[in-house]
């Protein structure tokens, strides 16, 4: 009885690569296919992934040290003249090796972007550089559609436009943390700006007619007593020279803070 051999492309490349004796990226790839006497044949369709070594266990002092030293990392890594592969996000280890934080960096539409759990900022090139060199972890690189040009290879995968549907139990998840963040900063604001938002729950307007919203545009609702929900949908406010989203679902007493507050908000319907 025969057994036909089967195989698979796998749309990924996982690569782990000690940086100990080595001070490139291309210096690390080199030694490591060379020491497994292994090539790649294949290269991956889409995604090439390195694993950068940074933590190794002393016996000495008994615990796990990092190697924070300059590492030189290219934007572009070419596994054949034909694979050419664009470096767009990586993961980065700060702080020391028994503790720290993870951080990733993307890049998108030409700019990078820092990610530290709920916070998100831009990311200019000398910080990048800087995380790039001496803290990155793990490292992420996508083949463009129009370089797949080798034998065997059907076109890339452009994986900015293949994007994965978020999981609902995902959802949830990362609106309890926006939400839980919101609470955070919400507590660090100006004493007297949280009283009033707390108080602004509370209000009840019997009526609102034609209420002016930036000066253009005019409203002619009218708002129950009943309701326990009031006017507007959305409240951008500004207070203190810190710009806050609130999505309140109609929140009441829009007008009583349209009056109190008028340099200070600006108000949206949805």
């Amino acid at each position: 009885m025969h057994h036909a051999k089967s195989s698979s492309e796998k749309p990924f490349t996982f690569i782990s690569l000690p940086l100990s004796s080595s001070s490139s990226l291309d210096d690390s790839l080199t030694k490591a296919l060379a020491d497994a006497e292994r090539s790649i044949k294949s290269p991956p369709k889409s995604l090439l992934t390195f694993h950068l070594k940074r933590f190794t266990f002393c016996p000495t002092m008994k615990q796990k040290i990092k190697d924070t030293g300059n590492f030189s990392i290219p934007d572009t890594v070419a596994l054949t003249e034909a694979a050419a592969y664009t470096l767009t996000s990586f993961i980065a280890h700060t702080g020391e090796a028994e503790g720290g934080h993870f951080v990733a960096c993307v890049k998108r539409n030409d700019s990078w972007f820092h990610f530290d759990d709920e916070n998100v900022s831009s990311l200019e090139e000398p910080k990048r550089a800087e995380l790039l060199s001496t803290c990155s972890y793990m490292l992420f690189y996508t083949r463009p559609v129009d370089s797949s040009v080798d034998s065997g290879i059907d076109g890339g995968v452009d994986v900015g436009n293949n994007r994965p549907t978020v999981p609902l139990h995902l959802q949830a998840h990362i609106n309890k943390r926006v939400n839980k963040y919101r609470r955070t900063q919400l507590a660090k604001s100006d004493e007297k700006f949280r009283e009033f938002l707390v108080n602004l729950f509370a209000l009840r307007i019997n009526s609102v007619e034609k209420f002016q919203l930036d000066g253009n545009a005019l409203v002619g609702r009218k708002v129950d007593v009943k309701w326990t929900s009031g006017f507007f949908r959305g409240v951008i406010t500004k207070f203190d020279s810190e710009l806050t989203k609130f999505h309140v679902k109609y929140e009441d007493g829009a007008e009583k803070a349209y009056k109190l507050h008028k340099k200070d908000f600006r108000f949206i319907l949805d």
